[in-house]
């Protein structure tokens, strides 16, 4: 794996382009967090082996303002394929303005590994979810991986939570931890799956400070 780098790629264009599945996952906000019209949503899906991508379970999951999105899993290797993910936030009521959440992908080694790398920023919308620029996570042997740095600003008192943890071996889900992604903090995370034990899980909340 090489040096930490400071920037990333140019930003990318926003997309609608996801897997649509049904019966989506969504948990319930915790007590005495207001604005439960707030939605987080994540899509997560592969091509290829999709043993790499949840086990199999992969798709829409979502959670209200103040909730953890459920789990889902990255243990891309020497496997065909790689797994694919994008972001968006609804908000019927509009409580969220000027609230901008961006997430930058990109690599830190064999860029191959990262796919649509580039600094995007996660629809905010009032009805229908849209969906941020999929990128794809296709980590293996080959040297470095794939950074994910998300970013909030506009609001000093709404914070992205990141859970990153590997569930084998450590190596390879870098800067690992639970991380909040504020107005003056980024969260960072680094991708770095391949044929060790285990993989990495992530989920997600966003809430207030």
């Amino acid at each position: 794996m090489q040096a930490e780098e400071d920037e990333g790629p140019m930003p990318v264009e926003e997309s609608s382009d996801h897997l649509d599945v049904s019966g989506a996952s969504v948990t319930a906000p915790e007590e005495g967090v207001g604005e439960e019209s707030v939605v987080f949503h994540e899509n997560f899906y592969g091509d290829g082996d999709l043993g790499q991508c949840n086990n199999k379970a992969y798709g829409h999951v979502s959670a209200t303002m103040g909730a953890w999105t459920p789990k889902i899993r990255i243990d891309t290797d020497g496997r065909s394929g790689g797994c694919y993910q994008q972001f968006g936030i609804t908000d019927p009521a509009s409580t969220l303005r000027t609230l901008k959440v961006e997430v930058n992908f990109y690599a830190n080694g064999d860029g191959g590994q990262c796919n649509n790398p580039g600094l995007r920023t996660i629809p905010i919308s009032s009805d229908a979810v849209q969906w941020s620029s999929r990128y794809r996570i296709d980590t293996d042997d080959r040297s470095g991986g794939c950074y994910q740095v998300f970013k909030v600003s506009g609001r000093d008192d709404i914070g992205l939570d990141v859970e990153f943890l590997p569930d084998g071996d450590g190596g390879q889900c870098g800067l690992s931890g639970t991380k909040t992604a504020t107005s003056t903090n980024q969260a960072k995370f680094l991708i770095d799956t391949d044929g060790r034990s285990g993989g990495c899980t992530q989920r997600f909340r966003l809430r207030h400070l």
